[in-house]
């Protein structure tokens, strides 16, 4: 989780507004910190908490700070990344809506989106299937689709992603491209092209 992200969430709310119907924002969640139950270190702690001030300093945004009384704090941001895909596996919007739901929990709720229980809970109230989603969570293998004009496409033909120190380990299986799929590409791209082309560098700089 970014406290930044959390800061400038009112920005990025109005750019998505102000982005042309052709332009579609893409999530992508960075892992960082693996799955831990070791409790966060007081120095890292002290830094995240000073971190905090700073965001609200700089763009105002309110943090929560009952959470780090409340909460047992771990530096493991992999299950709220999971919890994005598992959100996005039930419903293409749903993955933002984990995104924003988790910000919230942890920000202004104090809750630990580190916890499988905070993750699942936040699971229903934004109405998805919490059954699925337990599942999908836990799940150590991901679904890699091919993206064409923001669209995800699940082809079914599929290899897999391993880990490069150890090959038996499979981190996720992501669909191929076939000539159908490339052919929506190059039309989608010669779509995005119309507008693209006439655009001004101050407005491709903006996006």
């Amino acid at each position: 989780m970014c406290s930044w992200c959390w800061g400038f969430q009112p920005i990025l709310t109005q750019v998505k507004a102000a982005l042309p119907n052709e332009v579609q924002l893409v999530y992508v969640m960075g892992g960082l910190a693996r799955d831990s139950d070791e409790p966060m270190p007081e120095e890292i702690q002290a830094y995240v908490k000073g971190a905090w001030r700073q965001v609200t300093a700089e763009t105002s945004a309110s943090f929560n700070f009952d959470f780090w009384e409340v909460c047992q704090p771990r530096r493991s941001t992999y299950p709220s990344c999971r919890a994005f895909y598992a959100a996005k596996a039930q419903c293409e919007d749903s993955g933002v809506l984990m995104f924003e739901a988790i910000q919230r929990a942890y920000y202004q709720e104090a809750r630990n989106p580190s916890d499988t229980e905070t993750l699942i809970a936040v699971a229903g109230e934004i109405g998805l299937d919490v059954d699925r989603f337990e599942v999908d969570l836990k799940s150590e293998v991901i679904e890699i689709p091919v993206i064409i004009g923001g669209k995800e496409i699940f082809t079914g033909n599929t290899s897999t992603n391993v880990m490069p120190h150890n090959h038996k380990h499979v981190l996720a299986n992501y669909h191929m491209a076939g000539p159908k799929e490339i052919a929506q590409a190059i039309e989608a791209s010669l779509e995005a092209w119309k507008t693209w082309s006439v655009m001004t560098w101050e407005s491709r700089v903006a996006i």
